[in-house]
């Protein structure tokens, strides 16, 4: 199942040059990597991203990280640090693409 990761430009360059990426400093402070499914994208954009721009969407598949991926609140979390080879796809973030018919 492809869930996704949202980061600020700047996390997303940090993720690039170090190639390791242990979370944003929320992740860090809770202790795994939030995502999101692609349903979720827009209401979790609203409600930590709410007026910034140039979002990058990261994409990854749950099937790599086996027993590291946990369902809880219905969202996503992954408790291990990611690599670039984790990434599926990373694109700017379009509202229409993760828009709800």
């Amino acid at each position: 199942m492809l869930i996704y990761k949202i980061l600020r430009p700047a996390e997303w360059d940090q993720w690039q040059t170090e190639s390791l990426f242990e979370g944003t400093p929320l992740d860090q402070q809770d202790g795994y990597v939030h995502c999101s499914t692609r349903e979720q994208v827009p209401g979790t954009i609203d409600r930590f991203f709410a007026g910034e721009t140039n979002l990058v969407i990261v994409t990854l598949d749950t099937d790599e990280f086996g027993d590291h991926v946990k369902w809880e609140d219905d969202f996503p979390h992954i408790y291990a640090a990611l690599s670039l080879e984790d990434v599926v796809e990373a694109s700017p973030y379009d509202e229409q693409t993760f828009s709800t018919p």
